[in-house]
């Protein structure tokens, strides 16, 4: 029954429970993270954050602004994108390109310094 209610969600857009998302934040001095909803919009799933730098993210070994995040499900890779964090700032992390697909139950979000 969950999954049928997860799909119906996602198609109407709206929010589902955003704890099926775990947060690694590796910027965790500079950066906070709060979760806010997951949502289907333009069919994507999203998971919509407020961001707050707290500082630069240089002062956490960053070379830059640029910070990446990497999403996984069960320990295998599914995406990774590059975000500049210079201020604080609302941002939805895409979780699927495909409003229609099924969400896997858990995904871990791995925030770090960009490849730069």
């Amino acid at each position: 029954m969950f999954a049928s209610s997860l799909i119906v969600m996602l198609l109407t857009g709206a929010a589902v429970d955003n704890s099926a998302v775990a947060i690694e934040n590796g910027l965790q001095q500079c950066v906070q993270i709060n979760k806010s909803d997951i949502v289907q919009r333009n069919n994507l799933t999203l998971l919509d954050a407020d961001i707050s730098v707290l500082q630069a993210i240089g002062y956490c070994g960053c070379k830059s602004a640029v910070a990446g995040y990497h999403l996984y499900s069960n320990e295998q890779h599914l995406r990774s994108e590059a975000i500049t964090l210079k201020s604080s700032n609302t941002y939805s992390f895409v979780l699927a390109t495909d409003a229609k697909a099924l969400m896997p139950e858990a995904l871990k979000l791995q925030l770090s310094c960009g490849s730069n």
